[in-house]
């Protein structure tokens, strides 16, 4: 049955999606967060009837599709939250927030890893990739509460530049482990790789974006609207792949530049664009759960729960002191750095 259904990928693309639906439905009365249904899903369907199956492979392509969309959309809904006025009220907060929060799970990681195994080289390796947040996960559950107030487009803020800042961290690492080793860098290879990351990004997210912004500040009909910018979301992704720069950051500058720019149509646009966003999220969340089998925990990886439990406690008190430090209101000092826990896709693109 299941070698059947292999060669009818989006027949078991639509069993993926009936089944997290059906599970969060279920597990709604419960008040347990969508994103870990769909996961969990995902994750028994990798253990049961997908266990003969090496899902990795035969999904590669799906899985890598409905990446890219998910985490474009997802950028440009962050984008769209990046109110340079509201921005500019609070500057002193995000400076602060995101230097203590990336500080403190890099220090803790560092001095964890260490202490465990004592390899110097990888506790510098893992303490880089320790500053990264995945704004996933975060975001689909603010979007399903319909969350909103300081502490919702405050973690916005933090989750739109904090990879920006684990980028230039790991960077720095590599460049000291290059040079530690034996290599050689120069400040234009820094240069150079930093603007590969997130520089051509901006550029690319910035020129299409103004575009399409003036495009749909001239149109009526809001569903051609959407129409058209999922269209252009769409290449935004792909040109962003092409160019081997981060789709996430791109989609998110199309976003920040549609919402700064005179106008409302995009917020018309946004509302339809997260009716189509809401499945796409869905799928990719329960294919990242069929990635996860039981093999994976065989032997438990015990370094894997030291990075964890440092990189956790890292974020929380980084937050915490952050905001407290500038004189944030007690519910974000208390709940910002929950905000931040979540770890994947960003994680993964900059080991890769």
């Amino acid at each position: 049955m299941t070698d059947a259904l292999l060669d009818y990928p989006l027949l078991l693309l639509g069993i993926f999606l009936v089944l997290g639906y059906l599970a969060s439905l279920l597990f709604k009365q419960f008040r347990v967060p969508h994103i870990v249904v769909y996961l969990l899903t995902g994750f028994a369907l990798a253990n049961t009837i997908l266990k003969e199956v090496s899902v990795k492979e035969e999904f590669e392509f799906w899985f890598f599709l409905v990446e890219t969309l998910a985490l474009g959309l997802i950028g440009f809904k962050i984008g769209t939250e990046l109110k340079f006025s509201l921005i500019r009220e609070h500057p002193k907060f995000i400076v602060v927030v995101l230097i203590a929060e990336a500080g403190g799970a890099f220090i803790l990681v560092f001095f964890a890893v260490l202490a465990f195994n004592g390899n110097l080289i990888l506790a510098i390796v893992l303490a880089g990739l320790a500053t990264a947040t995945a704004p996933a996960a975060t975001i689909e559950i603010l979007r399903k509460k319909k969350a909103a107030g300081p502490l919702t487009t405050r973690i916005q803020w933090i989750l739109a530049f904090d990879d920006v800042i684990a980028i230039m961290v790991v960077e720095a690492v590599l460049v000291y482990l290059e040079v530690s080793l034996g290599g050689s860098t120069t400040v234009f290879n820094i240069i150079e790789g930093f603007f590969m990351e997130v520089g051509i990004a901006v550029v690319l997210g910035f020129v299409v974006g103004l575009a399409m912004d003036i495009i749909i500040e001239r149109m009526d009909d809001e569903l051609e609207m959407m129409e058209l910018s999922l269209a252009i979301l769409v290449f935004v992704m792909g040109a962003a792949i092409f160019l081997g720069t981060s789709v996430i950051t791109a989609c998110m500058v199309v976003g920040i530049v549609s919402t700064n720019r005179l106008g409302d149509n995009y917020a018309k646009m946004s509302d339809l664009l997260e009716v189509v966003m809401s499945p796409i999220v869905m799928l990719f969340f329960v294919l990242v759960g069929t990635r996860v089998t039981f093999g994976d925990f065989t032997p438990f990886p015990i370094l894997a729960l030291v990075y964890l439990m440092a990189r956790s406690v890292g974020k929380l008190a980084g937050a915490y002191g952050g905001t407290k430090y500038t004189g944030a209101d007690p519910v974000l000092r208390d709940n910002l750095g929950l905000g931040l826990l979540a770890q994947g896709v960003v994680t993964i693109g900059l080991v890769a």
